[in-house]
């Protein structure tokens, strides 16, 4: 926050931010008003320029400039901060509780959208208030980005807290089954396994097989996957094999067997043609251990050591 001191008469704009709307008060620095509150619609380009207009046409009549006051509300006001200040006005952003502490106003005790815009217009006024610093555009939107990424952070830990909840509703053991939400989500993806005679199969299943382009004389070269199945399993794969070719903090590998392997396909192959690899090794892996109906350790033992 800084002081700014006004020593030059200016018109103060006033303007309540809602999510969809908002209203604008215009007051004079004898601290009445020009017109009546006035309702800006965010979608409506019209009731945009008609706000800039009522701004404008206050200045040429009164011959002066204007300055205007937004309240901060979360991210609401940030789109119309933007419109206004390309536009060319000087725009500033009031902390919500200055408003809420503003006690010398003279407007009946009302609350609601118009009174708090003529609320802030009056605020405006005062030579010594103090108004938020606003960061440059490209820092404004790093944190939005970032906001929105502990957004959906949060989002997921509370799905995957209610997931579990559920499950130890009607599945009370499957702690003790899975360790981890990846396999659960594999094992519902999947089904009934007894549909499934071979690891081939369930490559085709998940989409893992190799889609053939062909058409008359024409038989293309390039070889990727189908993507034809469970888009959720095929992720599932996705992330156990990433986990199963990455080190651990100490450098050693997490997955000797399976990292190893990457490594060789890497010196042949494209990246994500040798992560495609490593996916069907956790594929075959999944199925010797859902057709043995043997624990993950034992399993997985014995089929890495298969890998060669």
């Amino acid at each position: 926050m800084s002081n700014i001191l006004f020593q030059n008469l200016f018109i103060s704009v006033g303007i309540d931010v809602g999510a969809d709307f908002s209203f604008m008060s215009i007051a004079l620095p004898n601290r009445t008003f020009v017109g009546k509150p006035f309702k800006i619609l965010h979608s409506d380009l019209i009731s945009l320029s008609m706000a800039v207009s009522k701004i404008k046409e206050a200045e040429e009549m009164y011959s002066l400039e204007s300055h205007i006051f937004l309240e901060s509300t979360g991210i609401y006001h940030f789109p119309l901060f933007c419109y206004l200040r390309d536009k060319g006005f000087l725009v500033s952003i009031i902390n919500p509780i200055i408003t809420k502490n503003s006690t010398s106003i003279n407007i009946r005790k009302v609350h609601n959208d118009k009174f708090d815009s003529k609320k802030a217009a009056l605020i405006g006024l005062n030579p010594d208030l103090k108004v938020s610093l606003i960061p440059s555009d490209l820092v404004l939107d790093l944190r939005n980005l970032s906001r929105e990424y502990y957004d959906l952070m949060d989002n997921r830990s509370a799905y995957v807290n209610k997931l579990q909840g559920e499950l130890r509703m009607v599945f009370p053991q499957f702690l003790k089954i899975f360790s981890k939400i990846t396999a659960v989500s594999l094992m519902c993806e999947i089904g009934d396994f007894s549909a499934f005679q071979s690891s081939k199969q369930l490559f085709a299943y998940f989409g893992l097989d190799p889609a053939v382009k062909q058409s008359g004389n024409f038989e293309g070269t390039k070889i990727s996957m189908s993507k034809r199945g469970s888009r959720i399993a095929r992720m599932v794969l996705h992330t156990m094999a990433l986990i199963s070719i990455s080190r651990n903090k100490d450098g050693s590998a997490k997955n000797p067997v399976l990292r190893d392997y990457y490594l060789k396909k890497c010196q042949s192959k494209p990246k994500m043609v040798a992560l495609g690899a490593v996916m069907h090794k956790v594929c075959n892996i999944v199925f010797a251990i859902l057709r043995d109906e043997k624990n993950l350790k034992s399993s997985h033992r014995r089929n890495t050591r298969r890998i060669t």
